[in-house]
């Protein structure tokens, strides 16, 4: 199950697999189906040999995912004129099946090609983090099962030139 919290609230059962063939795997629209059952269309974007492919089979109503936001907050200029936004999230996970399931859950923490913007990560510690500040969070839960994240980050910036967006 993958889970893009900030995005959606549900999460979704996937599948994940590494092209192995000597030709790549083209792009375009894929039917899925699950025992039988058609469950929906998605676009998958051209693989080569070795690349990660990735299909999604609908929503797993019997996992919850709760998100909210806190310590949401932005501080006036300091002596050198640097203004902080803070924005952090609780991730609530419940397991509602009667099997464990692995959630993954996906966040983005802002990436800057400028350096007068610092930015910081403050939430818990990902499983993964690619150089495109894409993190993931794996959880094990078991029947029944809660678990939380927490998410976050902290950005530096000059007052006269904030970011586009601080979301």
């Amino acid at each position: 199950r993958v889970v893009v919290p900030r995005a959606d609230a549900h999460a979704w059962l996937v599948a994940n697999g590494t092209w192995t063939a000597n030709f790549p795997l083209l792009a375009g629209e894929v039917a899925s189906f699950l025992e039988d059952a058609f469950v929906g269309t998605s676009s998958i974007g051209m693989t080569g040999t070795g690349g990660t492919v990735e299909f999604a089979f609908g929503i797993d109503d019997a996992v919850e995912v709760h998100t909210e936001p806190f310590g949401t907050l932005t501080s006036r200029p300091n002596w050198l004129g640097k203004v902080t936004a803070t924005r952090n999230w609780h991730y609530a996970l419940d397991n509602h099946r009667k099997a464990p399931v692995t959630v993954e859950i996906r966040d983005r923490i802002p990436q800057s090609q400028q350096s007068y913007y610092n930015v910081t990560f403050t939430g818990d510690a990902p499983d993964e983090t690619d150089a495109e500040g894409l993190v993931k969070y794996r959880r094990e839960l078991t029947p029944d099962q809660k678990a939380t994240v927490t998410f976050g980050y902290r950005i530096q910036y000059p007052r006269r030139n904030p970011p586009g967006a601080v979301e």
